[in-house]
């Protein structure tokens, strides 16, 4: 497909109007953008999300394209996550809220000044927690809990436990 391109020198930027009439993410359609972002998340490095798109399901896509994806995405979804939560929403009858913490391989210059578990002190990890609230109203017939549909929110942070707070019905990061 061809499309036109317009660019404005003063700024220094430019767009294709036919991706935003067509809902394209960087050039992309939203599925693509969403795998491009899970696997880029979910592997070690940018490289591992470009092989493993490759293998699984023959999408070429290259290591920086995926980066350029996640700073994309990544900003307009980070704050969504901090906004503040709306009054006025409909009572729910039960709740989840779940948290943990896991350790992410990071470059050295990321881990500058933070003390590690390593001999000498260093750190290989940085500390990222995860937090999950969802909502239930039924039970399935055998009893067990039923997630409501859509009702999931997760949250991310290389912030402290600490600044994990109740935002309304989600939980968020403290900004």
């Amino acid at each position: 497909m061809e499309r036109d391109y317009y660019h404005n020198p003063v700024r220094k930027e430019g767009h294709y109007p036919a991706d935003a009439a067509l809902g394209l993410e960087g050039s992309h359609t939203p599925a693509l953008a969403r795998l491009m972002c899970l696997e880029g998340a979910d592997q070690a490095s940018y490289q591992k999300a470009q092989w493993h798109l490759a293998q699984t399901g023959g999408i070429h896509v290259e290591a920086r394209q995926i980066q350029r994806m996640i700073q994309q995405v990544g900003a307009a979804a980070q704050s969504w996550q901090e906004r503040e939560a709306q009054p006025g929403g409909k009572a729910v009858p039960i709740m989840y809220v779940s948290a943990d913490g896991t350790g992410v391989p990071m470059r050295k210059e990321e881990l500058a000044g933070r003390k590690g578990k390593q001999p000498d002190g260093s750190a290989k990890t940085r500390q990222a927690y995860l937090g999950c609230v969802f909502t239930q109203h039924k039970t399935d017939e055998e009893g067990h809990p039923v997630r409501d549909y859509e009702s999931t929110t997760y949250v991310s942070s290389f912030s402290g436990i600490d600044e994990f707070r109740s935002c309304g019905r989600t939980l968020c990061v403290a900004a």
